[in-house]
Order: structure tokens, then sequence, then C-alpha cells
């Protein structure tokens, strides 16, 4: 069974909802809102998205298509839109695409099941709470700094589990200097968080401002779930690879499946809703920023950063 560890980024939904509320989600359907204004159909900062976990499949036919803004899912036609009822405007068609399957290989066995749609809630999460308060996701992703998983080292008595944090995450703190210019302080001890000096939460909180909602969602699903804005930042700038992102984040578990065995139910979630958090916010960096539009982005994160914290560009 699936289980959503404690932090972990809100996805469609966390009540039940009846029949008129599953039809609000696709264009032309009936809202409690009609008639009224803008501001009220529309939360400033939705706080929950409406479940749908368990209902029964409402629709038969998903398609793709490009409208203006962007690409659109459909169901039967009816274009999906978000929990909070926005307009769900896809950049690339191989996003659509993706997203499209996630609610086609939804079945009437289980019924749907949002955590089985990584890719929907990543980019509702974008629409619907980055767009509306992008500060508000700034500073959560900027809350998990002091306690950074990149930044706190087992003492040299652990010399096996040492070692093994060294060599993964090392680079990326060494990776966050040269690119960022982020001066962070690793430490062994966790009473009171890592030493960074004020610089690096400036830096820091350049870097993040300078994401679009997109990426700023895919950052802030990574941060939760590794718990360390260094890992999400390296993943999203592509200097780790998922895979070493997946394993960076989790040195202490895996060593411990190592070392004692792997708890069903336990390890093996944990390891499942890792990965899945990760890949997906890597398949949605990776298909909305390529070529030119990934070396503007990173280029102006890098620089954004460096001129915040006062290091000379890169």
């Amino acid at each position: 069974a699936h289980r959503r560890r404690e932090g972990a980024p809100v996805g469609p939904g966390m009540r039940r909802m009846g029949r008129p509320a599953i039809r609000a989600m696709t264009r032309g359907a009936p809202s409690a809102a009609s008639g009224s204004s803008a501001a009220a159909a529309r939360p400033e900062v939705p706080q929950t998205h409406v479940s749908i976990a368990g209902r029964r499949r409402f629709y038969r036919e998903v398609d793709v298509a490009e409208l203006e803004g962007g690409f659109a899912v459909t169901l039967d036609g009816r274009e999906l839109k978000t929990p909070a009822r926005a307009e769900l405007r896809l950049p690339t068609r191989e996003l659509a695409l993706a997203v499209a399957h996630e609610w086609d290989s939804q079945n009437n066995t289980r019924g749907i099941q949002p955590s089985a749609m990584p890719l929907m809630s990543v980019v509702s999460t974008a629409i619907d709470q980055v767009a509306v308060d992008p500060d508000a996701v700034v500073a959560n992703c900027l809350k998990y700094l002091p306690t950074d998983t990149a930044c706190f080292m087992a003492p040299a008595s652990e010399a096996l589990l040492r070692s093994r944090q060294e060599a993964a995450l090392g680079p990326l703190v060494s990776w966050a200097a040269e690119e960022l210019g982020l001066e962070l302080r690793p430490t062994e001890g966790m009473v009171g968080g890592a030493p960074h000096p004020p610089s690096a939460e400036r830096g820091a909180r350049a870097a993040l401002e300078q994401l679009p909602p997109l990426a700023l969602a895919c950052v802030q699903s990574v941060t939760m779930e590794a718990k360390s804005v260094v890992i999400a930042m390296a993943l999203a700038m592509r200097a780790v690879g998922v895979a070493e992102a997946c394993a960076a984040s989790r040195v202490e578990e895996e060593l411990s499946v190592e070392l004692w065995g792997l708890v069903e139910g336990g390890h093996d979630v944990d390891r499942a809703n890792n990965r899945v958090a990760l890949y997906a916010a890597d398949f949605v960096m990776r298909t909305c920023w390529r070529g030119e539009s990934f070396r503007h982005l990173r280029e102006g994160v890098a620089a954004a950063a460096r001129e915040a914290v006062g290091a000379p560009r890169g």
C-alpha cells in the first residue's frame, strides 16, 4: 500500500468529493463558483487538493490537445483541469502525453489512485500553488538548508557511513560552491543546524527565486523528499543524475538495509516513494528545458546566486 511520507508534497487532494466535483475537474463542468468572481472560483493559495482516491474511473478516452498556451489533457473530450479548477496547460507535448498516460492507466480494480500520478501532482502544484505564491515555496525549500541532508556527516568513529557520505554528498557541496557560490559548512552535530553563513541562504534564495513555477515545483518536490535543497538544485541543474541523486538522499538508509536487512513495508516503500518523486521531477525538468532553454535557465540561476553572495561569475 502507498504510504505518503510526512512532509511530502501535497498531490491531487486530501478530501473526499462527490460526482459534481469530479465533473468540475474537466472543462465545461458545473462549478459551485459559477456566477461568482474569479477570486472566489480560485482561492489565492489552495492548501488542499480535492481527492478522488478510490473513485471509479469516470471517463473512457484520454487524449492530448494542442491549445492556445500549450498542451492540454482531455478526458472524453473535456479539458482536464487542476484540482483547484485552473487550466492545465503543459509546455511540451511529451509532458502532456506522460500526464495523459497516468490518467489512462487508472482502472476500476483499485479505483483512481492520485499517488500513481506523480507528474500530475507536480504540474498541478506548479499551477495551483507555486505560480500563486512562489515566495511561500521558496521559503519552504529554504527551511531545509540548516538541516540539509548534504551537510550532515556521521562522526569519524562511524567510518563506513562517513566514507559513503563523503563520496555521495561531498561533490554536491563542492558543486554548490563552484556553481552557485554558496559557502556551505557541513557538520557532524544536529543541534542548532549546520553553521552556514548568512550569505549561503541569500544565494540559495536568489537561485530559487530565479526558477519559473514548474521548475520550482520540481525543486520543492525533491527538496521535501530528499530533505535537501542542495540535492534538489543539483538535480534540477543536472550536476548529478537522478539515480545518483536518489542514492545521495538515502546513504544512511541504504547502508542500514545493507547491514541489517530490508524491512518490508518500510524500507521498500520509502525507497519507492523516493524514486517516484525524484524521477518524476527529473522527467519534468528534462522534458521542458532542453538545449538553449536549459543553458539559459542554468546560467540565470548561477548568476543570480553568485550576485547575491558577492561572488565573481564563474
